[in-house]
């Protein structure tokens, strides 16, 4: 009986020094927090380094870079609307009379039939599907 007993002292001697270490670790873990919660109540959330100065000049936006880019802008779709609308409102072929004028204009035209021409702009007989 003596010799059971010694047995279940052993673990709980052993569970009394775990709990004994394990509360020293939270009281040091608790002044450490108590002593950052002191900290923080003495010292000031924010400081000031500097006053603060109001700038010289606005930082954006930029009138040259807008500007030029508008410019730049408003050219393009100009030259692009152009040839838009040349290329849907013109039906006759360039004026050089050329085989590649006749193509492109029979492209334009979504036409699939197209007749070859000399460099005078004699039609040479030829029509392909």
């Amino acid at each position: 009986q003596s010799n059971t007993t010694s047995m279940n002292i052993v673990p709980l001697r052993q569970l009394e020094r775990e709990v004994d270490a394990l509360r020293g670790s939270y009281e040091r873990f608790a002044k450490i927090r108590d002593n950052l919660n002191e900290q923080e109540a003495e010292s000031p959330p924010a400081r000031i380094v500097t006053m603060a100065t109001p700038p010289l000049s606005p930082s954006s936006p930029r009138k040259t870079i807008i500007l030029f880019l508008g410019v730049g802008g408003g050219l393009f779709a100009a030259i692009a609307a152009a040839l838009i609308h040349d290329n849907l409102t013109s039906d006759k072929p360039s004026p050089a009379g050329s085989l590649v004028a006749v193509k492109a204009a029979a492209a334009r035209k979504g036409f699939r039939k197209r007749r070859y021409l000399d460099e005078t702009g004699a039609d040479l007989g030829e029509t392909r599907w």
